[in-house]
């Protein structure tokens, strides 16, 4: 009985995130038709239209991208502090939505690190989501002539999608590091 709770309940959240992805699609072409495909609002609103829809997903049925998307690379770091990543960490940390990002706490900081570190990923998975689909629409838009949309859509997804893909990124750098000096300093197990 409780495989079938849970099976209704998997296929309810799929149901959901069906529905969402066409709900939304439909709230992103009606919009294009109300304010032109080609305007600075509509480059705008896509990002956060979607941001909405990709929270929605990714509370209802979570995505992940193949293992090898996760691995950080060793020359990330001195890439994202050449593209000052850490001063965005600092901005973005700013806005009203940073509030709502924060991680639940768990027991000990090992929990709560391996917690914070899944979070991230979800955040990273949710940001690039977007940024591809944008992307996708910016081509759509080049492909059309419409420079100065692209141009926006281009700008706007850098600082909305790409920087945030980067600082998720970035701080996942930084626990792993905290992680290997806990590791340290752990004492040895007989």
């Amino acid at each position: 009985m409780e495989k079938n709770g849970l099976y209704l309940k998997r296929s309810l959240r799929l149901i959901a995130s069906i529905l969402a992805t066409f709900i939304f699609g439909a709230v992103i072409v009606f919009f294009a038709i109300q304010t032109g495909p080609r305007t600075m609002a509509f480059a705008f609103w896509i990002n956060w239209f979607l941001m909405i829809w990709a929270h929605l997903l990714m509370t209802w049925t979570p995505v992940r991208f193949p293992a090898d998307y996760y691995v950080l690379r060793t020359f990330e770091q001195p890439l994202y502090r050449w593209l000052q990543v850490p001063l965005a960490q600092k901005m973005l940390r700013r806005l009203p939505h940073a509030t709502f990002a924060k991680a639940q706490h768990e027991s000990t900081i090992t929990n709560r690190l391996h917690y914070l570190k899944r979070t991230m990923m979800d955040v990273e998975t949710a940001h690039m989501l977007i940024w591809i689909i944008v992307g996708m629409i910016q081509v759509y838009a080049m492909a059309r002539g419409w420079w100065e949309v692209a141009t926006w859509l281009f700008l706007w997804n850098m600082l909305l999608n790409g920087y945030p893909v980067m600082v998720q990124r970035y701080n996942r750098m930084r626990i792993r590091q905290l992680q290997h000096r806990l590791r340290r300093m752990q004492p040895a197990r007989a």
